[in-house]
């Protein structure tokens, strides 16, 4: 049985990066790409009219969904050390992930840079969120 306190701590570790990557690191390139403006966060997106509060409630189910999965994965295929738990992360974020993702390129004609910034955040989450399951799994 997956171990949920790991689920959630790896889930909240998770949103973190995710907190961290569209903060301090990309937030500014991410909100220059997606055309926001600098106050987006306090307005709301799109044409629904979905808040900031939402969107991150939403987005930190969907990544409690995709690290329960993870941990289902890693526990069927017996992941055995840390190095494992790595490369199962970058295996999954960059085989399934990046390569879903590649059509807003293609078919959206979203630029290479939002590409590169919102794949490298799944690829780094869930690496570390992989790495977190293993060790409290």
């Amino acid at each position: 049985m997956v171990n949920p306190i790991a689920v959630i701590v790896a889930t909240v570790v998770a949103f973190a990066v995710g907190a961290l990557w569209y903060g301090p690191l990309f937030g500014r390139q991410w909100r220059v790409l997606m055309n926001f403006s600098e106050g987006h966060a306090t307005t709301n997106f799109g044409t629904e009219g979905i808040s900031m509060t939402s969107a991150m409630l939403g987005g930190f189910i969907i990544t409690l969904v995709l690290v329960y999965v993870l941990a289902v994965l890693m526990q069927a295929l017996g992941i055995q050390s840390a190095g494992q738990a790595a490369w199962f992360g970058f295996m999954v974020s960059a085989g399934f992930i990046g390569t879903t993702m590649m059509n807003g390129v293609f078919y959206e004609r979203r630029p290479w840079a939002l590409y590169l910034i919102n794949t490298s955040h799944y690829v780094v989450a869930i690496i570390v969120a992989a790495l977190v399951l293993f060790y409290l799994g």
